[in-house]
């Protein structure tokens, strides 16, 4: 039985039963364009899996305004951070266009890590690549600003 993940590279060491259980505990949901998924300071309580569409992720910058950071296309994940620690959306994340999510909410996902230990760390896996990925790109980008002010 297909899932909405099967064919995302991020999650492409889960077994189809892994994949299953993942979509399983999620919530599909269609939102329009211009929705706001969560604000930046909020608390933290879900993963969005994007399925189909974009999700904008912005940030408050003090003195100059709100800036785009990245623009999420399907097969990427936003809020993962949630999942992991207790501090408030260190972004805000807005439907680019019309998107279709997966929304995995904190509560599921520590029940699905406790009562599947075999299948635990392949999902953590999963979602660290995905962090990883991300972090790589903010660290190009402040090395691009960096070299950009230097020659000012």
């Amino acid at each position: 039985m297909a899932t909405p993940l099967d064919g995302l590279p991020l999650f492409r060491d889960l077994t189809p039963a892994e994949r299953r259980l993942l979509a399983g505990i999620g919530e599909r949901r269609q939102v329009p364009a211009g929705t706001v998924l969560f604000r930046e300071g909020a608390p933290g309580d879900a993963l969005y899996i994007i399925l189909r569409g974009a999700v904008r992720i912005t940030k408050v910058i003090p003195g100059t305004g709100e800036e785009v950071l990245a623009v999420l296309p399907a097969g990427s994940t936003c809020g993962e951070m949630a999942l992991i620690d207790e501090y408030p959306r260190s972004a805000t994340a807005v439907a680019d266009r019309r998107v279709t999510l997966l929304v995995i909410g904190k509560a599921a996902f520590a029940a699905l890590l406790e009562g599947h230990p075999e299948s635990a760390p392949k999902v953590l896996w999963a979602l660290c690549r995905s962090l990883s990925g991300r972090l790589r790109e903010t660290n190009e980008k402040i090395s691009s600003l960096f070299k950009v002010t230097r020659t000012f």
